[in-house]
């Protein structure tokens, strides 16, 4: 169908170039983010000596352009070493859709929390990695596209407090992104969108409404 006003044609074309955009460049290369205690976007058990200001998760997603996603953490707390760290992922998710891992050690998949991780706030299935200092390195490439999730981590006790960090968005819909949550595999179906996408869905919602409101003079 022909358009028979140029405006309504640019609408069209704009609406059409952001949902194409939305599809084909659903996340930037790199993407990432950073989670401090400083910021409040760390939770973690009453007592925890990892709700600091001196604890953070850096993480970022790279689209490695051969139909796999490089995902790369980073935690880092300032005291006690860590006993193991939890990335969230879908439940669908298997050990074939981990191309391979460059850091962190051998991954293990299964249902959590278990009997040692100590007040998670909610159930999760994540790819659990092992132990390290106050440092902790995770890198890995997967076929599964990045999504909103969360992460768990913890080692002993600190002056018998239970020692754990979660993301401060945990028990939050994954759709309910704020600053709280992390990009994981593939764990809801809704993907993370590219600036670009989101800035020409609204121009073009800005431009309808200009144009509604042109027709009422």
């Amino acid at each position: 169908m022909r358009c028979t006003r140029k405006v309504q044609c640019l609408l069209g074309a704009m609406l059409m170039l952001a949902v194409s955009t939305g599809t084909s460049l659903a996340v930037p290369t790199p993407y990432g983010g950073t989670l401090t205690g400083a910021g409040g976007e760390i939770a973690g058990s009453f007592g925890s000596p990892w709700v600091s200001d001196s604890t953070t998760f850096e993480w970022s997603v790279t689209n490695n352009g051969d139909g796999t996603w490089r995902y790369w953490y980073q935690l880092t707390v300032p005291r006690k070493d860590i006993s193991h760290v939890i990335i969230e992922v879908s439940p669908s998710f298997t050990a074939d859709d981990i191309v391979s891992v460059l850091q962190g050690g051998t991954p293990s998949l299964d249902d959590y929390p278990k009997a040692s991780d100590w007040d998670m706030p909610d159930t999760l299935y994540g790819i659990k990695f092992g132990p390290s200092g106050t440092t902790k390195i995770i890198e890995f490439d997967s076929t599964r596209s990045p999504v909103w999730g969360d992460f768990y981590a913890k080692d002993g006790k600190d002056g018998g407090y239970n020692v754990t960090a979660w993301n401060a968005g945990f028990t939050a819909s994954d759709t309910d992104t704020g600053p709280y949550h992390i990009g994981v595999p593939d764990t809801t179906t809704v993907i993370i969108p590219a600036p670009a996408a989101l800035l020409l869905g609204s121009v073009g919602i800005g431009f309808l409404g200009w144009l509604r409101s042109r027709s009422k003079l």
